[in-house]
Formats: structure tokens, sequence, C-alpha cells
């Protein structure tokens, strides 16, 4: 695998995780202008670039083109001035709009207290939680990058299979996940929380 493979793998991982479809984007189209639309599919990869559908757009479009609305105020005026658009269209942005700022201040919350040495909990690959302790964070935390720090997680010792028979590993640049996907980390869940 590539550098650039790992890149526009990246890319797509951090987007489809970051944002829901029909976000609110802003593309810059082939003449230079730039056009209001929003997101119809997650991002993929095709051809060694990340592609996303957008509203009004036929195929997949570069997802280097495209910038997501992400001040209320932005959103409002290019939705209010656009008198083209539905009012149908206006109210599902605004409320896709208001759905996404929610999601973002949850997720900026949710990295209070993020320093090194507190504990967390690491999703192994099979799904099951490990303790770790967070030996570094990456500041400056971003939405695309939201809790990105590097582990040493505990281990179940050979109980977890090859390469574990230390009792711990490190983990590097893991990001926060509250669906506990596999190879994220999470706040510690109370007892029976799993």
């Amino acid at each position: 695998m590539t550098d650039k493979q790992t890149e526009v793998e990246t890319e797509v991982y951090l987007w489809n995780r970051t944002y829901p479809i029909g976000m609110p984007v802003t593309v810059t189209l082939d003449n230079g202008e730039k056009m209001l639309t929003y997101t119809r599919s997650l991002a993929w990869e095709v051809c060694g670039q990340a592609v996303i559908l957008l509203k009004g757009i036929i195929g997949g479009y570069r997802l280097s083109r495209v910038r997501v609305v992400e001040e209320k105020m932005e959103f409002f005026d290019a939705v209010y001035s656009d008198v083209t658009m539905k009012e149908e269209d206006k109210i599902y942005w605004l409320y896709k709009s208001c759905q996404h700022l929610t999601s973002q201040l949850q997720k900026e919350e949710s990295m209070e207290g993020l320093t090194e040495g507190r504990m967390v909990h690491f999703v192994m690959q099979d799904g099951e939680h490990r303790a770790a302790v967070v030996a570094r964070v990456w500041r400056p935390q971003t939405p695309e990058r939201p809790g990105y720090c590097n582990l040493t997680v505990f281990t179940d010792w050979g109980n977890d299979g090859p390469g574990n028979d230390t009792g711990f590993r490190r983990e590097t640049s893991i990001l926060y996940s509250e669906a506990k996907e596999p190879n994220t980390w999470h706040w510690i869940e109370r007892e029976g929380g799993q």
C-alpha cells in the first residue's frame, strides 16, 4: 500500500466518521464557481481519489473540492438568498445543519478532560474492550480528528491473540468513537454499560 492510498483511505474514513449524509456543503466546480449543495452519499475511494455524491451533480465529485458549511450564519445567508431553492429544501437543510452543529458540540464536550495519563477503553478488533492509558494527545483537536491520541493498551496477554504476550501494546493515532467501533477509544463505561 502506498502513502497516497493510505492518505486517501484516511481522508474517506475521517469524512465518513465526521459528517452525515445530507450535510450542507459548498463545492468548487470545474469552472471555478462555488455551488451550495448537500451530500447524497458517504465518501469512497475510486482511482486513487476520495469522491462523494452531491445533489445536482452527476457522478462522484472529488472530496478535495468540497467544503462543509460549518458556520450557521454562512449557511442561513446562503440558503435564504437563493431564490431558486424550494421551501422544503430550505427546511431540510436547516434541519441537517442544526443536527450537524449539535453533533459537533457534543464531540467537543466529549473531549473535555482528554489529557495524558487518563484511563480510557480501547476497542479490540473482535469488539472486546481493554483498559488503556492516554500516552499522548494530538493537538489541536479538530472535528475531523476527535480524540486523536496515542494509547498504551493493557491486553489480556495471550488470550487476546498473537502479539499480545507482553500484556500491553502501543496504539497510535486512535480516534474517539461513541459507537465504540474496533480500533477506537471511548470513556470508560459504568459497570454493565458495555
